[in-house]
């Protein structure tokens, strides 16, 4: 057997190094002055397309009475819901949830279509300490209109929060979702009035029972009627709760 010339192995060694190296020119030519981790960046997102996609805000007035009658339905729980309309169009609605006090809000920044992902950010705004705001429950929320996307979205805050969907995607033909009738609508904002006039009443009574400058028998007092109108809201809230079930569960 032939022994393998060191010479011989010195130049395959050469070769392979030179193939293998790329100079500092080269990996300017493609990265160009960004630092290696931002160069790496620029490997990872090869090939992913993210395209803006323009929105625009919708008031109550702007919604067909079908779809503004689910929203605000819905508005208790914390999630989203979309409407697809005849024109092809998608009424996006992200509800912030309960709220103990006014002030707060919600917005959306940002619509992206991520290759047949659909991400939304939202922004939710809460009241400053030196805000005057309404002591009642509220239940903020936003509603878009936008086009051209898919309805596979992915909607979060800048918190991070994930916002669920929380009814199957409706159009807006009356037969495709829940019929909500005019007594049921006005006894759904009769309770809603009557659950937030005792919940600010509740709110009242804590501040009073609160305070220093209240004897212990003043305090027994403000208790008992406490808990009289916890009681009060207690039970037109869970009726409340029962209204909203029956109108929001598929027929």
């Amino acid at each position: 057997m032939k022994k393998i010339k060191p010479i011989f192995i010195i130049t395959l060694l050469l070769s392979l190094a030179v193939v293998f190296t790329v100079s500092a020119e080269d990996l300017k030519t493609i990265f160009g002055d960004k630092p290696i981790d931002q160069a790496a960046k620029v490997v990872s997102t090869q090939g992913i397309t993210v395209n803006t996609i323009n929105f625009s805000t919708l008031n109550s007035s702007e919604l067909p009475t079908d779809i503004h009658e689910q929203i605000e339905s819905l508005k208790k729980q914390k999630g989203f819901a979309f409407f697809q309309t005849k024109q092809g169009e998608i009424i996006l609605a992200v509800f912030a949830g309960e709220k103990r006090t006014g002030g707060y809000s919600i917005e959306i920044v940002k619509v992206e279509d991520n290759e047949g992902i659909t991400n939304v950010i939202a922004k939710e705004i809460s009241p400053k300490s030196t805000d005057f705001v309404t002591m009642a429950f509220t239940y903020p929320y936003t509603v878009v209109k936008v086009s051209g996307v898919t309805t596979n979205f992915k909607i979060t805050n800048a918190q991070g929060d994930i916002y669920l969907q929380l009814i199957e995607n409706s159009t807006t033909k009356s037969e495709s979702i829940n019929h909500i009738s005019s007594a049921d609508a006005l006894r759904m904002d009769t309770l809603q009035f009557i659950t937030n006039a005792w919940a600010n009443r509740l709110l009242e009574l804590q501040e009073q029972m609160d305070s220093s400058n209240i004897t212990e028998a003043e305090e027994m007092l403000l208790r008992a009627e406490w808990n009289f109108v916890w009681e009060q809201w207690e039970k037109y809230q869970r009726e409340l709760d029962l209204l909203t079930k029956k109108l929001t569960s598929p027929n």
